[in-house]
């Protein structure tokens, strides 16, 4: 973030943020988010301005363009998602033939997981994992030690407990948009392998 005027806040690179979309950034005090109400070039108007400083690093955590596209797509697929805030880990995995996990870290010293999914992770023995297929994703900044290090643990414990890792991590640095063809490819490997065990 190049500089705060106002309401508004001015980007110092290209971006293709638009009215709807969420926005979070790191401040002293944790994570926090808002909407963007306007977008005129790189100059942003948030619905709140509150832990908004220059020099905080803005991340899309809601893209409203690629929403509404899926939501007027013919093609449905329905795949049962939960978060981590939301589940609980005993059986988390019982039905399932597969389990994708996403989690994002930071941290200079270790990897340090957002804390609704370290509240999980304390008791991932329970998930019921054995045998099934399992993959990680996560987004993240690589100016970090541990760049999307959550994907390492997660999968290294995931092993660990006998789950069969289907891919090899994704990490993605920022959001889907500056990292299409990478995100695509990685769906399309799972989809593959799933649809391959079907047949």
């Amino acid at each position: 973030m190049a500089g705060v005027s106002g309401g508004t806040f001015t980007l110092d690179g290209a971006h293709d943020l638009a009215p709807g979309d969420g926005i979070c950034f790191l401040t002293p005090r944790g994570v926090t988010g808002t909407n963007v109400n306007a977008v005129e070039g790189r100059r942003i108007t948030p619905n709140r301005m509150e832990g908004i400083t220059p020099g905080a690093e803005v991340r899309r955590n809601f893209d409203r363009r690629f929403t509404l596209a899926v939501e007027r797509s013919r093609t449905r697929r329905v795949i049962p998602a939960k978060a981590a805030a939301e589940a609980t880990a005993e059986g988390l995995c019982n039905g399932y033939d597969a389990a994708l996990f996403g989690c994002s870290a930071w941290g200079t010293d270790e990897v340090e997981m957002q804390d609704d999914f370290n509240t999980l992770f304390e008791d991932f023995d329970a998930i019921g994992v054995s045998g099934k297929k399992a993959a990680c994703f996560a987004s993240g900044d690589s100016s970090f030690e541990h760049f999307c290090g959550a994907v390492d643990v997660i999968e290294d414990r995931l092993a660990a407990l006998g789950a069969v890792i289907m891919e090899e991590g994704l990490k993605v640095e920022g959001d889907y948009a500056g990292s299409r063809d990478d995100v695509d490819g990685w769906c399309d490997r799972i989809t593959a392998t799933l649809k391959a065990d079907m047949a």
